[in-house]
């Protein structure tokens, strides 16, 4: 009877230290599950310099083309690393062009945030993109005809080529000469007047709220940090 009880007993002590284990478990995963990842592209700070860079030139092989995942704004989906040189946008002209100096992920991970400080931020970043990506959007559409434009010009260089009326030399001149003419159109297209300014804006919202979180040691080496960032927005 008592080598039956012994072994209850040590049976049941061995349930409880098990289970208070596990739940130890479960607890750094809820916790590690809530802890943003810095590198995410939702901290990558998209200005119009990146929309400019988004506008990838005609040559033989292809048309000119607006970038998919940049003005369709998939870029900024999950939760994928968004580093210099790393992850699934590498090759893409304008990621490849990016500054990494605006992703304010770089900044945030110093600053020793705690977890409601970084609940705020996530969701500001969040309602940034979720203003921007209506105006990267709205680029892309009121310039679609001046790209159709240039790609209709292209295929007459193109078929030039073909048939010998110019040589290969003569097409890259012509097509390096029609994408600084689109790009002119571009600029000058009035329909994008507002676009870096409300860009700007926008950037300047998810700033201040930012900064509305930060405890005074933070916003000082917040400022330091943002007054190196490149800022076109001056």
């Amino acid at each position: 009877m008592k080598k039956i009880k012994l072994s209850f007993l040590f049976l049941s002590l061995s349930l409880f230290i098990f289970s208070a284990f596990n739940g130890c478990e479960n607890n750094d995963e809820v916790t590690s599950s809530n802890t943003d990842n810095f590198d995410s592209p939702q901290y990558a700070i998209i200005d119009y310099s990146d929309v400019e860079n988004g506008i990838e030139d005609a040559t033989l092989e292809k048309g000119m083309t607006l970038n998919n995942s940049l003005f369709s704004y998939t870029f900024v989906q999950g939760n994928n690393d968004f580093r210099n040189g790393n992850g699934p946008l590498r090759g893409n002209a304008w990621f490849d062009r990016f500054n990494f100096a605006k992703h304010i992920g770089r900044i945030l991970r110093h600053l020793d945030l705690s977890e409601d400080q970084k609940t705020a931020v996530h969701d500001f970043v969040v309602t940034f993109h979720d203003a921007a990506k209506p105006l990267v959007e709205e680029f892309h559409e009121v310039n679609k005809p001046i790209i159709e434009e240039a790609n209709a010009q292209r295929e007459l260089i193109i078929e030039d080529l073909k048939n010998g009326v110019i040589t290969r030399e003569q097409a890259h001149q012509a097509l390096r000469d029609l994408n600084e003419a689109t790009r002119e159109k571009i600029k000058a297209n009035a329909d994008n007047l507002n676009l870096k300014e409300n860009l700007c804006n926008e950037r300047d919202v998810l700033f201040g709220n930012i900064e509305s979180v930060l405890t005074a040691e933070q916003l000082t080496q917040w400022n330091e940090a943002v007054s190196r960032m490149p800022n076109i927005c001056d």
